[in-house]
């Protein structure tokens, strides 16, 4: 993970794209053949909206395997849908903590401490974001936002 992680912010831009596409397949393969295929099947059903079932089955891969970045990260994501974001903080956090790569998370993060009404936390996790993957576009714009929005409150 970490060879592929660096590439994500590789100056040449064909490489951290080939870096993006390999780590998203790398997330899904982090723990053991069964753990995977369980996870690549959590996953669609989180796509279908079948967030208590996603809960409940990324909680078992985790018992299992509690370094399994992507499955934080797919709980987080039914949690979130399920409950609200903010609710799936903590989860998000430890996907990140998991793997420090993993920038969707990062985003994810920096989302709900917008929503938390945090935005100087949320601007340095957009930015951390930013540092693993740079051609994120939506990060980007997010804190152009918040800069200006900070930049507006201190100028007042």
């Amino acid at each position: 993970m970490p060879v592929v992680g660096r590439c994500l912010s590789d100056g040449d831009r064909a490489v951290r794209l080939i870096a993006s596409d390999g780590i998203h397949g790398l997330w899904t393969r982090s723990g053991s053949p069964s753990q995977c295929h369980r996870l690549q099947k959590l996953a669609r059903l989180n796509a279908c909206g079948q967030y208590e079932e996603v809960i409940e089955g990324c909680s078992a891969l985790l018992e299992e395997n509690d370094g399994f970045a992507e499955a934080w990260h797919q709980r987080a994501v039914a949690i979130g849908s399920h409950l609200g974001s903010v609710a799936a903080l903590k989860d998000f956090l430890s996907a990140l903590e998991s793997d420090p790569f993993h920038f969707t998370s990062a985003v994810a993060v920096a989302e709900c401490y917008r929503e938390l009404e945090d935005p100087s936390t949320a601007l340095g996790y957009f930015q951390r974001a930013l540092a693993i993957y740079p051609d994120q576009e939506f990060a980007r714009i997010q804190v152009a936002l918040l800069e200006r929005a900070d930049g507006e409150r201190l100028d007042r």
